[in-house]
Formats: C-alpha cells, sequence, structure tokens
C-alpha cells in the first residue's frame, strides 16, 4: 500500500496552525482520500493489496518532487511543478494536495496593502519599503516554532542589518495572547527589529495560514514566500542585491 505522507512531515520545518483553523482537518481528509485509493481493491483481489494506478503513481511522484523543491524555496521549480499537475494531473488527489502551496505563492508579483500597525512593540515603526529588502516574519508566541525562529531571526538582522536588511516582525496575538506576554518574550530574547502587533490583514494579504512563515518584499512588491529556515544569509544578499 503507498500512503501520501504527512505535508507537515514533508515539509519538516515546523509550523502552527493559525489563521486557518481547519487546516489539519483538510490534510488528514486528504491523506485518507488518497489511502483509499490506494487500498481499492482489484475484482478478486485480497483487500489492501491494490496499488495506485500508474497514474496516480506518476502524480504522486511528481508531488514528491514539488514539495522537495518547495523545502529548498526553489520558487520557480515549485511554479512548474504545480503548472504540470494542474495540467496532467487534475483528476488525482494531487492537485488537492497542491492548494494551500498555490495560494502561498499567488502573492508573489504583488503589491501588499500598506501596513497598519496598531502598536510597535520593537524597534523603530518602519514599511516594507524600508531597506534594500524586507523580511517580513509572521508568528505568534504560543507557538513553539515561533518561539525557536524569532531569536534566529534577530541573528540574522543583527547579521545583515548594516548590509541593508529591514526585518519586520508581525503578530495578532492571537488565542486571547496576553501583550505583557509576548514583550516579556521579545525581552528576553533581546529582539531588537520591529516588531508590530497588527490586526488579520497582513496575514490575509500574504496568504498566511501556518506559522511562523515569511516573506520578502522588495521594490513594494512580494518578491518570495515561505517558512523562514528556508532562507539562507545569502538568499538574502541576493534579494538586496537584486
Amino acid at each position: 500500500m503507498i500512503r501520501l505522507i504527512p505535508l507537515i512531515s514533508v515539509l519538516a520545518l515546523g509550523a502552527c496552525d493559525n489563521a486557518n483553523p481547519d487546516y489539519e482537518a483538510r490534510l488528514t481528509a486528504l491523506e485518507d482520500k488518497v489511502e483509499e485509493l490506494s487500498n481499492r481493491p482489484a475484482p478478486g483481489a485480497a483487500p489492501q493489496q491494490q496499488e495506485l494506478s500508474p497514474h496516480e503513481q506518476e502524480a504522486f511522484e511528481r508531488w514528491q518532487l514539488l514539495m522537495g523543491d518547495y523545502q529548498e524555496g526553489n520558487i520557480e521549480k515549485v511554479l512548474e511543478h504545480i503548472a504540470i499537475i494542474e495540467r496532467d494531473f487534475a483528476d488525482t488527489p494531487a492537485l488537492q494536495a497542491i492548494e494551500s502551496i498555490k495560494e502561498e505563492y499567488a502573492v508573489i508579483g504583488t503589491e501588499p496593502p500598506p501596513l497598519q500597525a496598531e502598536e510597535w512593540l520593537t524597534g523603530a515603526p518602519t514599511s516594507y519599503t524600508d531597506g534594500k529588502a524586507t523580511l517580513v516574519v509572521f508568528w505568534e508566541v504560543w507557538c513553539p516554532h515561533c518561539r525557536r525562529e524569532v531569536p534566529e531571526i534577530e541573528q540574522t538582522y543583527a547579521r545583515l542589518r548594516a548590509e541593508g536588511l529591514n526585518v519586520i516582525g508581525l503578530t495578532q496575538l492571537s488565542n486571547d495572547t496576553p501583550l505583557d506576554e509576548v514583550k516579556s518574550f521579545l525581552d528576553e530574547n533581546q529582539v531588537t527589529y520591529p516588531t508590530a502587533r497588527v490586526g488579520a490583514g497582513p496575514s490575509d494579504a500574504f496568504k498566511v495560514s501556518g506559522i511562523p512563515a515569511a516573506a520578502v518584499v522588495k521594490d513594494g512588491k512580494i518578491v518570495w514566500r515561505g517558512h523562514p529556515r528556508q532562507l539562507s544569509d545569502d538568499d538574502l544578499r541576493g534579494f538586496m542585491g537584486s
């Protein structure tokens, strides 16, 4: 039997559900759908001995290639895989499996609406257009993966700030998080890059469904979307220099 590897396991990047509360439920439903196909018995065959059809297997392998390139942040390759799945495998579960990634990548090349901060918690007020490029990071203090990434992002900011990198941290204080808890976390980790409390607008504009999430804005347009761990210093230097 061939089973669809859960998206969360494949990504192996660490993310908490945020803007889309039924995200994990949809993933589970998708896995069950593919498992049902792979378990579908042929006439006279014993249960759970029927594998995917050649067409379904090819779609699954294409999806695996897409996820590998997604982990590496290879946008051009991911878009190529998406086009192939939409063209050749629209009748398979692979099309549904790429839905969230399609939404995420659809913002690339668009202009985000002006940032409207309800309160700046660290750093000086800034905008998406400051610096040579702006790294935008969505996070919440209750998310363990965010708590791991925020100090790493502070180190990145310390290394690349002088070269022109602007960083903006955005938090909605979701799940009834007390503001004092967020401020204490930022103080304890000596976060100096600008961090703002915002409403749902930025998450909607950047199509954020899980956190931590990141985007790079260059010359007023979103040029990259993904998980902050996918970005290296050289990647960010490339955005600043391009």
